[in-house]
């Protein structure tokens, strides 16, 4: 769970500045907040734009690390319910045979996932 929260606060952070960026597209570059500052913690994004870029190339650079973010949320929660569910398999075996499964963990959730 610790992973899934790690990387949807990341995503949600780089999606309030893309929206100050954007609020920001009507203004002369002049008085824009630089996309340097802004970005400084999202390197994948530095490296495709530059600041003189226009808008659109920008955007689209944006826009495909908002498409990456989301991707790497959604692969984190679908790990930790395989996750869940192994340990829900794993109660009940115990239940019923006494035997822990954990010792399968690895073999098992490479099936389920």
């Amino acid at each position: 769970m610790q992973h899934y929260q790690t990387v949807r606060e990341r995503r949600d952070t780089l999606f309030r500045r893309y929206n100050v960026w954007y609020s920001e597209r009507g203004k002369p570059h002049g008085c824009r907040t630089d996309l340097r500052s802004l970005f400084k913690e999202f390197p994948r994004v530095l490296k495709r734009v530059t600041p003189v870029d226009e808008d659109d190339i920008a955007r689209k650079a944006l826009y495909r690390e908002l498409r990456l973010a989301t991707r790497q949320v959604k692969q984190a929660w679908h790990r930790y319910m395989c996750v869940r569910r192994f340990n829900l398999v794993r109660v009940a075996v115990y239940r019923q045979t006494r035997v822990d499964v954990s010792f399968a963990r690895e073999k098992v959730l490479s099936y389920i996932v």
